[in-house]
């Protein structure tokens, strides 16, 4: 609806990344080339480290579009856990499905000669492995070593992208792998107040082409309460704007102000509860109403004598939006977890009264519905996922095929998708096949089967609205062959 109002074409702050919103600055350029210079020289590893948020995933596919054609690039979003889960992957990017060989065959002995074959026809291959700290320090060193160790004969460079993390597991191998460069890493920093302001008005004006682009939208009080939330961190950016145009556009309001950039609503909802209990606790009868607001004007001053570290914490939390929102979903699942676990195989000892049953009925539904559904966060989440799923293809696995988007919006479809409640419900069991085609193509799976008889009998339990692009069980192999467009 704010579209309309602002003039825009199109939403400006979405999170997923979109070549068109390519905010390029000086620092980036700069090290754009510099990454550029260290992919075509030739060194085996390459790192990229940064926080969560910055734009490492938008830079990386930036680093892919401007490499040659002479150069093989395969970019991986969500590394697995086994070295030899990625390495099939890898064979597969390179054009090779080991789940087609009618005999076994050594994953790394056909990467190996994949790579030879590759480097004999002139070309280069560059692995980009995205969230790379997540991967498992036996995988990582094994992957570092093949590199290192075959850099002669193989014209393979590793980019490695990751948050500080990374950085911290590389020079733990180096204790006892010494190749393992430790040196210098290319860090991606967050945006400048100057350049928060500057990236606000490039992704309006890219979104309504036809505004002027003498209006700011922002204002700079707004720009200045955007930077001083965010620190620069570009998905923070993001979010806040996004929020902060709604809420103009709820007021009817001509610029966003300050007033209109709004803490995240983790923060404010904890707030609204915590008067909840207040009001709750508070005395009924005027008679007793004042010695009540004296008991809670004293458990305040107590807290703030004694709770100054709790204070610090919940300004980190405001700031950090994202964090924020992922926690309590974890500790809802887990509540649901508890409530599928037989009584006899809980821990008792954390069991509450019989009489605070209703209590412990009613607030996991309180804390549900006050965490919003982040569409975005969602799904990075299933991507993540989905690099365990692919790897069932090897163990003769099959799944539910649910549903594709071909489109230029396929991300932002498919994270609307997932907030609705049947794919909500059902997200931990959903999976994600992203191909970078044009337009981007995704397809959607449902459930990990070690028989195709489990497949079909799961498909006919399958809520109504994952029901209605027809699904069909099929093997994890098979999904991994569907056409990309």
């Amino acid at each position: 609806m704010y579209r309309h109002y602002f003039h825009l074409d199109q939403p400006p702050f979405r999170q997923e990344p979109d070549p068109q919103f390519l905010f390029q600055h000086p620092e980036w350029e700069t090290l754009s080339q510099s990454l550029l210079a260290a992919i075509h020289q030739g060194p085996p590893l390459v790192k990229l480290i940064g926080a969560q948020g910055v734009g490492k995933t938008f830079f990386c596919r930036f680093i892919s579009d401007q490499l040659p054609r002479t150069h093989e690039v395969i970019h991986i979003d969500n590394p697995v856990g086994a070295f030899d889960d990625l390495v099939r992957i890898i064979c597969l990017g390179l054009g090779t499905n080991l789940a087609d060989k009618k005999e076994p065959i050594d994953p790394v002995e056909e990467l190996f000669h994949l790579l030879k074959t590759s480097k004999n026809r002139g070309s280069k291959t560059v692995l980009i492995i995205d969230e790379a700290e997540k991967t498992f320090l036996a995988t990582l060193e094994r992957l570092i070593r093949f590199s290192c160790e075959n850099e002669q004969d193989l014209a393979l460079t590793l980019l490695l992208s990751g948050r500080p993390e990374l950085q911290a597991n590389l020079k733990q191998l180096s204790v006892f792998y010494s190749k393992v460069d430790t040196g210098p890493e290319y860090t991606l920093a967050p945006l400048s107040e100057e350049q928060t302001s500057q990236y606000l008005r490039f992704r309006i004006n890219t979104a309504g082409p036809d505004r002027e682009t003498s209006e700011d939208l922002f204002t700079e009080a707004a720009v200045a309460k955007i930077f001083q939330l965010s620190q620069g961190n570009l998905g923070k950016i993001n979010n806040l704007a996004e929020k902060a145009l709604q809420t103009a556009y709820s007021q009817q309001a001509n610029h966003v102000q300050a007033s209109h950039v709004l803490y995240p609503s983790v923060h404010r909802s904890r707030k609204r509860r915590f008067w909840s209990v207040i009001g709750q606790l508070a005395p009924r009868s005027k008679n007793v109403a004042f010695a009540g607001a004296g008991l809670v004007l004293l458990v305040v001053l107590i807290s703030l004598l004694t709770g100054s570290g709790t204070d610090e914490k919940t300004s980190s939390e405001t700031v950090n939006n994202q964090e924020t929102t992922v926690a309590p979903i974890t500790a809802t699942r887990q509540v649901e977890q508890d409530r599928d676990t037989p009584a006899e195989d809980r821990d008792l000892s954390e069991q509450p009264p019989p009489d605070a049953e209703i209590a412990t009925t009613e607030e996991p539904s309180e804390i549900a519905d006050t965490i919003p559904r982040d569409g975005s966060v969602i799904f990075q989440e299933r991507l993540r996922a989905s690099a365990g799923w692919v790897a069932g293809a090897y163990r003769g696995e099959h799944t539910i095929y649910v549903r594709r988007v071909n489109s230029d919006q396929a991300e932002a479809e498919i994270a609307a998708l997932l907030v609705e409640d049947a794919y909500y419900q059902a997200r931990d069991q959903l999976y994600l096949l992203r191909h970078n085609t044009v337009p981007p193509s995704i397809h959607v799976f449902y459930g990990r089967y070690t028989t195709m008889d489990a497949a079909r009998e799961a498909r006919n339990s399958l809520p109504a609205p994952l029901r209605k692009e027809h699904p069909h069980p099929l093997a994890i192999s098979e999904a991994l062959n569907l056409p990309q467009n």
